[in-house]
């Protein structure tokens, strides 16, 4: 694989043609593969800047262009590309990103709420990045057999089925669940089972106390959790997939199924929790909060 820097003029505009080409033919969005390849010095003497900042400044340059120029076309464009460098976040929608790990370092999502990345199923049995998907205010990217099939798959037809009802329940909050604010694991408290992770979604409107708990079974045996959401009380709305959603109070005593998980929402307005009667948790620990945490309680096991 060749890198050519769009700092070349003549190159850039080869690319440009191409791509607003696409966004008149009625692209939505574009994804751009390879962009975040930017350490390559590049001296060649006709550039009209220096060697350390010929892939840089072509890549974002061509990024705010081609922004602008689809916008004209088509004013809700988006623009997703394989790129986590933080001056592409203005232009950036979604970054093309992949996880190794159940845990994820949250401090650029947090950071910045208003990016996301991908996340990959690949393998029939990838549900656990597909929860993570939910978990973390990703967007799902399915490529059965790593690009060579269809989701129609006899044994991808389960992972699609499952991946279906996760979208499902986003659509329905998708105010808290996809445009809210990730707030990690700060505003709930989950204790559970060795394999429970769970993450907090809040309302980006200032006025808006409504948030979202996302609780995870990453073990491959029904686990509990017990949720509570931090100082408050009252009733609240549970969603699981291919089931109908149920109402409860604070606090919430789940369990959930292997590799699936439950949301778990409040809407506003909450009320605090009267102080004169604090929350008996339950003796079991609790759930991994952050990716440091959880680390350190495998090496101790």
């Amino acid at each position: 694989m060749a890198v050519v820097s769009p700092a070349h003029q003549e190159f850039r505009k080869l690319l440009m043609d191409q791509y607003l080409q696409l966004v008149r033919d009625g692209a939505d969005g574009l994804q751009l593969d390879k962009t975040g390849i930017m350490w390559p010095l590049d001296f060649n003497p006709q550039l009209p800047v220096s060697p350390d900042k010929s892939l840089p400044q072509g890549v974002l340059g061509t990024f705010a262009e081609l922004l602008s120029e689809a916008h004209a076309i088509k004013p809700d464009f988006a623009l997703a590309s394989e790129n986590t460098f933080d001056r592409a976040l203005p232009y950036v929608d979604v970054s093309y990103t992949r996880m190794g790990d159940i845990d994820m370092d949250t401090a650029l999502r947090y950071t910045f709420p208003e990016w996301t990345g991908t996340i990959f199923g690949e393998s029939p049995g990838d549900f656990n990045p597909m929860n993570n998907g939910m978990r973390y205010g990703m967007v799902w990217a399915l490529a059965p057999r790593h690009y060579n099939d269809s989701v129609d798959e006899i044994l991808t037809r389960p992972l699609a089925r499952y991946v279906s009802e996760l979208i499902r329940i986003r659509k329905q909050y998708e105010d808290l669940l996809f445009y809210g604010r990730f707030s990690d694991t700060l505003g709930a408290t989950v204790q559970g089972d060795a394999d429970i992770r769970y993450s907090v979604f809040r309302s980006v409107k200032d006025n808006d106390p409504s948030l979202a708990c996302v609780v995870v079974n990453f073990g491959d045996a029904p686990e509990s959790a017990e949720v509570e959401v931090q100082g408050l009380r009252g009733g609240v709305v549970i969603a699981t997939p291919f089931k109908p959603e149920r109402s409860a109070d604070l606090p919430v005593r789940l369990s959930i199924p292997p590799h699936q998980l439950a949301v778990i929402v409040k809407r506003g307005p909450i009320a605090a929790a009267p102080e004169a009667k604090a929350f008996s948790s339950s003796p079991r620990r609790p759930a991994c909060t952050t990716q440091v945490v959880c680390k350190a309680r495998a090496a101790r096991n």
